[in-house]
């Protein structure tokens, strides 16, 4: 393990970070179309699923103060948290996503795998289950070989 690219790999996190709450925090010298164009350049370039819940932990919440407590208000996860993620101290883990996902279901799909489709259907995968049945029915010689 290099580290030396490690520490590179932690530095650009950082710097992103920074400048994605400079660029947040700096919106409000421009004007309402200016600070549209800008978050959209944002949005569409967010790479991983921490930039984009960034992104949006800022969109939802815009008043810097007692923003992540307001998240723990609503999702009974610690600020903390929330906090080191935002910060890149910490990745989500599978029960911030489920947490973020029971109040905003709307934006879950995006922040997960940054497609940005409009008609993105969302369902429990009861389709799935006549095709399992049927694999299940097969004898064994069969679904092998």
């Amino acid at each position: 393990m290099n580290t030396s690219t490690d520490l590179r790999v932690g530095e650009f996190s950082k710097m992103l970070t920074a400048s994605r709450n400079e660029l947040f925090s700096d919106l409000c010298n421009h004007s309402k179309e200016q600070r549209r164009i800008k978050i959209l350049a944002e949005i569409s370039s967010a790479a991983s699923i921490e930039e984009r819940f960034s992104i949006l932990v800022i969109l939802l919440y815009p008043k810097n103060y007692g923003r992540y407590k307001a998240i723990q208000r609503d999702t009974g996860i610690n600020a903390i948290h929330w906090n080191h993620v935002v910060f890149n101290r910490q990745r989500l883990t599978s029960v911030m996503i489920q947490a973020f996902g029971k109040k905003w279901p709307q934006h879950v799909c995006w922040m997960i795998t940054g497609a940005n489709e409009v008609e993105v259907r969302n369902s429990a995968p009861t389709s799935l289950i006549e095709t399992y049945l049927d694999a299940c029915e097969k004898p064994v010689l069969t679904r092998f070989f």
